[in-house]
């Protein structure tokens, strides 16, 4: 319900002056969050029309795009938002995701790094490229290296014990998979 108040407010703003691009992109982003990602993605390009180097935008923008299943809209606006920032690192950890999702995994992994050299404690980034490692590329030893880093910044995430214990087992060292299964019901 405090979405829909601050959308409201946002709209009124805009009503007295639609020229306020970060006014239409804090509401698309408030739209996205509602799941409503056609009017997001209309309210990120009212942003983007009246301030095209707005990066945050542009990322909000690929995130309806790809949730609506545009995933080359959404190539195209993590692209603009890295061209306008190139060291913004939710545009890479989004544009990661996205590559992952479509088996470019090479470029998955390039934008995860990326995002982890901009902001090394999100450990979301160093889970997904572990995950491409692990699930994909059945590199197990890069994989564990990378769910070590995830839990130095997060060390109660299940779901890097989880993960580190499924590639574990895949080299054969079923003890400490276990550990690590035991560590991810105990978290979780």
């Amino acid at each position: 319900n405090r979405l829909a108040q601050a959308a409201a407010c946002l709209e009124e703003a805009l009503a007295i002056d639609p020229r306020l691009a970060q006014a239409h992109y804090h509401l698309g982003l408030l739209l996205s969050r509602q799941g409503d990602f056609d009017r997001s993605i209309s309210s990120q390009l009212r942003a983007l029309a009246i301030d095209p180097a707005l990066a945050e935008a542009c990322t909000n923008l690929g995130y309806s795009c790809y949730a609506l299943g545009r995933h080359d809209d959404a190539m195209s606006a993590y692209r603009k938002a890295i061209t306008i920032r190139p060291s913004y690192a939710r545009a890479h950890y989004n544009m990661g995701i996205a590559c992952m999702a479509q088996r470019k995994l090479d470029a998955a992994v390039i934008s995860l790094r990326r995002t982890s050299i901009s902001v090394p404690l999100l450990a979301e980034a160093h889970l997904c490229a572990g995950n491409i490692f692990n699930l994909f590329l059945g590199k197990q030893e890069a994989a564990l290296h990378w769910y070590q880093n995830a839990l130095v910044v997060k060390p109660a995430s299940a779901d890097v014990h989880f993960a580190m214990g499924d590639a574990l087992l895949k080299l054969a060292r079923p003890e400490e998979a276990a550990t690590c299964y035991r560590r991810a019901m105990k978290e979780n």
